[in-house]
Formats: C-alpha cells, structure tokens, sequence
C-alpha cells in the first residue's frame, strides 16, 4: 500500500456546528461565493497523486462496508441495516440515502468519485 510507512502526526477532532460557524464566518468576512463544489473545504481529489487516489478510494470503500452496520444518529441511532429492517425507520433511510445523492449531485465528479457512493451504500443494502 502507498501510506504503509506514513506516521500520523496529529489527530484533530472538531464539533461540527464549530467547524460550520468557521466557514460561515469566513464566507461573510472574505466574501466567499458560496461554491457547493468547494463546500467541503477539502483538496480538489483531481490534484492528488494516482496512488493518493487509489489509497484514499480503497480507505473510502472500507468506510462503506462499515457504514451499513454502523449506529448512525439521522436513523435514531439504529444502523442503515437495521433502519431497513424497521418500518419504523426504513422512510428516514431511504431519505438520507437521497440526501446523500442530492448532496453529491453538486460536487465535481473528481470529489464524488473518492467520496462516499449512495448507489454503492444501497447495492451493500440489497436495495
């Protein structure tokens, strides 16, 4: 693998209405077009490296696989598995599965290719 001998140097953890009142307050001091291409604030993946791509895909795939069994707080706690499983939480589910396309339809096709896939969330789902 291309990151076998990287060494984390630092871990930062930050409180997502932190990180949005961040940007929120950058956009109104530099005037900042609101860009949904650029919302995510991170490096445009067609300026990596190959390797750097195909390292982050297999880490974003791995992400997906644990995704669908992971306790996720939009479905109540309850894991897109067991959402599915639950008439009482397969609507909100299939919501933010559609959130997420929607959400996507709006990044380059460069940051939807290394981020996470809803058509592949699903096809892991049997849906």
């Amino acid at each position: 693998d291309v990151l076998d001998d990287a060494t984390l140097i630092e871990s930062l953890r930050y409180d997502l209405a932190d990180a949005q009142a961040d940007r929120d307050y950058e956009r109104a001091v530099f005037d900042d077009e609101d860009d949904p291409d650029d919302a995510t604030g991170l490096i445009d993946p067609a300026d990596m490296p190959p390797e750097i791509q195909a390292a982050v895909r297999r880490q974003m795939d791995a992400y997906e696989q644990a995704w669908v069994d992971e306790s996720i707080p939009a479905l109540g706690g309850a894991t897109p598995r067991e959402a599915l499983d639950d008439p009482t939480r397969r609507d909100d589910l299939f919501r933010l599965l559609d959130q997420m396309e929607q959400h996507d339809a709006a990044l380059s096709e460069a940051k939807r290719a290394l981020g996470m896939r809803p058509a592949r969330l699903r096809e892991l789902l049997g849906l």
